[in-house]
């Protein structure tokens, strides 16, 4: 997997939600990229999705448990 960092961010729960949101998008942009277009394209969007779905899923599971505070 490489050389991995440890990131904190504290964001109004608000702006996570609007991050989210707006991830999803791109990531829902990537998919269909994979879908249509060529190689060159393919393999870019399949490196920009092993980077935002780790963040999405931080980002569901941070605003998860803050509704159950």
């Amino acid at each position: 997997m490489g050389d991995q960092i440890e990131l904190s961010l504290t964001l109004e729960r608000v702006d996570a939600a609007t991050l989210l949101e707006s991830l999803e998008r791109q990531l829902e942009a990537l998919q269909q990229i994979e879908h249509a277009d060529g190689d060159e394209l393919y393999s870019a969007a399949q490196r920009e999705k092993s980077a935002i779905i780790p963040v999405i899923m931080a980002l569901e599971s941070a605003l998860r448990a803050s509704r159950s505070h």
